[in-house]
Formats: C-alpha cells, structure tokens, sequence
C-alpha cells in the first residue's frame, strides 16, 4: 500500500463543485459552476434544478480564486527520526473563466500550474536537521461534472485529473534524486458536503526521462495509488493515500486525521488539528529506499 513523496500530504478533500470548472460550465452562463463561473453563486441550501435534469446540489464553498491551495499544508512532529515533517503547497489557474482566452477556449480554464515542497527533519540532531527537501512542480488538467443527486450516494460527481509532474531534491552527486511522470486520476465523489461525504479514486503514473541517480525508484514508487478521503460535514476529516510498488513488500501508505480548531480558538485562519500515520517507503527521495513509520502530531492549514 502506499503514500508518497509526490503525495506527502494526503489526497486534499475536493468536495464537488470545490472551483474546478468543467467545460460546459466555463461556455454557458446558464450552466457554470457556482464555484467557479460569473453567475453568483445561490445560498447554501440552495438547490439547483436544471429543467429536464436531475438536481445538482449547491455548492457551499466560496468562489475558488486563482491562486488557491492545492494538496494540504502543515508541520507535523513526532518521536522516530525523521521526526518532524513540513510540506506547503498551492495551484495557480492558467485562465480565469471569465478571461477572454477562458470564454473562447473553455477548456482552458481547467489548466493548472502547482507546486508542492515537503521538507524532513530532525530536530534532535543540530547537525543535520533537515535530511531531504523535495521540490514538486506540475502542470494539470482539472474538471468534474457538476454534482448530481443520487438515490444511494445522496450527491455524486465525477471528477478527472491528469497532468506532468518533475520532483528532485536539489542536491547533487551521490544525494542527488529526480523523477519525471505523467498521471491520470479519476474520482467519485458523493454524500451531503453539509454532512457526510467523500471520495475515493486511483492515480494512475507513468515515468519517463528516468535518471541514472535513482534506476530503481520506479520500483518503490510504484504505478498505481488509490487515494480516499472522508468528511463529517465540516468537522473532523479522514484521509488516505495507499500505494503498491513493483513488489507488495515495497509499497506504503498515509493516513491524515484533521480536526478544525477555528471554532475553538477564533480568529480568520483556518487552522486544523493535524494527524498524520506514514508507513513504508518514499516519504523523500533521497530515502526512498529506507523504510519509515512514524506518528506524527501538528497544525495544518489546508487540508
């Protein structure tokens, strides 16, 4: 099973509608996306009916800006070496729907450029705290279809990304790693985002350009990740990335658990309780041979 450097925070829960245009939304005025288009969106417990279509539920998120969050952000610690964790991440939308490229392009609207750093400690050893720091660009396309009411799963969507991803570390010589690949992601969502929802969906990776520094990463990192996420409305949420390498024994897999404290401590900052579980092979590059399982217990921001 498996979480990965690439993926180190865990799969962001990305409720339906959560600023994702598709296609059809970003062309016609009548059906863009509350979250992402230039119709207002309707209050939250606003249900949309198309005529002739099943409901779509309201979205009760804001209007996604452009530049916006992507996978989670925090700083998490813990006993095991490497005993502290960092990663911060964002997505910059390419074009707006409402830019002139997004209106005579739609599609275009759904292009992204991300970044992701994570960064490992140790804080019991001066000399060398920071073990490994992984720089993560891509450029992807995102969209979903706009959520429907479904009898057993409440409120369902599909949702697709697919996109290339680099990573290395910056170093060089014996310590240098770096890893090129494209990826594929479906994803079901459903439930009720005011009450219990989720998602699941497999990441599908393909490498290239491999280097002659890490041969063998292909071997750990694996080529599929099943990615699943579940929220009390928006309360406590459970998340997890599980994947397989070429050998079952060389997988991995992360669990986060985060509960917002905004409500307990005030303030305009969203601000989680962050825990997270890793346990296998890829939490860096530069280790990504090693075997790591550790608890880890912090804040996070986005999750």
């Amino acid at each position: 099973m498996a979480g990965g450097c690439a993926e180190s925070g865990s799969a962001r829960f990305q409720p339906p509608n959560a600023g994702l245009a598709t296609s059809a939304q970003a062309s016609s005025p009548a059906t863009t996306s509350p979250a992402t288009g230039p119709t207002p969106p309707p209050p939250a417990d606003t249900a949309i009916a198309p005529d002739d279509d099943p409901p779509t539920v309201a979205d009760p998120r804001p209007r996604e800006s452009q530049l916006s969050g992507y996978k989670p952000t925090y700083i998490v610690a813990g006993t095991t070496p490497p005993n502290a964790k960092f990663q911060f991440s964002v997505k910059f939308r390419l074009f707006s729907p409402d830019s002139e490229a997004g209106r005579g392009v739609p599609p275009l609207s759904n292009l992204y450029f991300g970044y992701t750093q994570a960064a490992l400690w140790d804080v019991e050893d001066p000399s060398q705290s920071t073990i490994d720091t992984t720089y993560m660009p891509e450029l992807f396309f995102a969209t979903h279809t706009a959520p429907r009411a479904h009898e057993q799963l409440r409120a369902a969507a599909i949702g697709f990304q697919a996109g290339v991803q680099h990573e290395s570390n910056g170093l060089s010589g014996e310590d240098s790693r770096n890893v090129n690949y494209v990826y594929a992601q479906p994803t079901l969502y459903f439930g009720d985002p005011g009450g219990l929802s989720g998602q699941v969906g497999p990441r599908f990776r393909a490498f290239f350009s491999e280097s002659d520094d890490n041969p063998d990463i292909p071997d750990y990192y694996g080529h599929l990740e099943l990615h699943a996420a579940v929220r009390f409305g928006r309360g406590l949420q459970v998340a997890a990335i599980g994947r397989i390498g070429e050998n079952a024994d060389r997988g991995a897999i992360q669990i986060d658990v985060s509960y917002p404290l905004k409500q307990h401590i005030g303030g305009e900052v969203d601000v989680f309780l962050h825990v997270q579980y890793f346990n296998g092979f890829v939490e860096s590059l530069l280790t990504y041979q090693e075997h790591h399982e550790t608890l880890r217990v912090g804040i996070s921001f986005v999750r």
